[in-house]
């Protein structure tokens, strides 16, 4: 209503607008004044909705379509308002060009982050490593991560011998106790840091030999931040998401392997694999980075969006 209620009260109508979507209903107001005013629309995607609320019931998804089926009619509506379709994966641009006419009008520009500010840094902790092999997972303990597998997966690999491989968990949630408890009761070489600010997170991902981009199999995550820290860091991924995306780009980049959500069998063989093959490693690290240089640094690859932005506003 504030947001309405600004817009309406505005002397000087704006040449463009530029949206993030979610939230919805302040992305629907701003299209609707923005199509009432014959003014630029720029919707930029960072998450679906409805389709992300999948995660959070144990419904069918047929049941949780027909629930959320007048959301998913708002979100066509508000998708079919842009003039230009911004979004953080292709997965996320191409459902909203869906239905509307944006179809040659969109850009794909991943989260990433700041490689400079990122390499600055590397060294602000000294990490004490001892000898370890060290895979890391960074993010939030909650619905859509497949934590257990990890925690359950390093403990078979142990049990083959490898005792100097851990599992570092960095980050917090809902599910944080539950998964603190699993590791416990099998006592699972797995070590929960908790919270760590971005700049001490950094010293322990560069550290690291593998990064794990956990999902459970019905998780709707696409390219998410943590996929620009892991390549970022030059780390060989191991991925268990089902978005095709992500999985193309884990095969096609060679920046590691994905693996099925909740096989724990098969991703303790990954991890002994990449533990015995230093050359396959480097090779997907290099890889990692080099991605991360070309398609994840926020420096080069938003100014891709300033000239779109730039653009429209000439035509305007």
């Amino acid at each position: 209503m504030n947001l309405k209620k600004y817009l309406n009260n505005l002397d000087n109508k704006p040449d463009l607008i530029y949206t993030a979507y979610p939230t919805m209903t302040s992305a629907h107001i701003a299209g609707k004044y923005a199509n009432n005013y014959e003014i630029s629309f720029v919707l930029d995607i960072q998450d679906i909705w409805p389709e992300a609320f999948k995660i959070t019931t144990n419904l069918s998804d047929k049941i949780v379509n027909i629930l959320t089926l007048p959301l998913t009619f708002y979100a066509n509506k508000i998708y079919s308002l842009a003039d230009f379709i911004i979004g953080v994966s292709d997965t996320f641009v191409q459902r909203a060009c869906k239905l509307s006419y944006t179809t040659n009008k969109n850009l794909v520009v991943y989260i990433g982050t700041d490689l400079e500010y990122f390499d600055q840094q590397k060294t602000n902790f000294n990490i004490e490593k001892n000898n370890q092999f060290w895979l890391t997972y960074i993010g939030t303990l909650s619905h859509s991560y497949d934590i257990k597998t990890v925690i359950k997966a390093v403990k078979e690999v142990e049990k083959e011998g490898y005792d100097d491989i851990k599992f570092k968990v960095i980050g917090t949630g809902p599910f944080e106790e539950q998964f603190k408890k699993v590791a416990k009761d099998i006592n699972s070489p797995t070590e929960f840091l908790g919270y760590l600010k971005y700049e001490k997170m950094i010293p322990y991902l560069v550290n690291s030999d593998l990064a794990l981009n956990a999902l459970k199999k019905s998780s709707m995550g696409s390219v998410t931040n943590k996929l620009g820290d892991y390549l970022a860091s030059g780390l060989p991924i191991l991925n268990s998401g089902s978005n095709q995306e992500v999985r193309n780009m884990i095969e096609n980049k060679k920046v590691g392997y994905n693996y099925k959500p909740g096989n724990v069998n098969e991703l303790a063989r990954l991890i002994i694999k990449l533990y015995k093959n230093n050359d396959k490693r480097e090779t997907f690290s290099n890889n990692s980075r080099q991605f991360a240089e070309d398609k994840f640094d926020r420096n080069i690859t938003y100014d891709k969006i300033y000239k779109v932005l730039e653009n429209l506003i000439k035509n305007y």
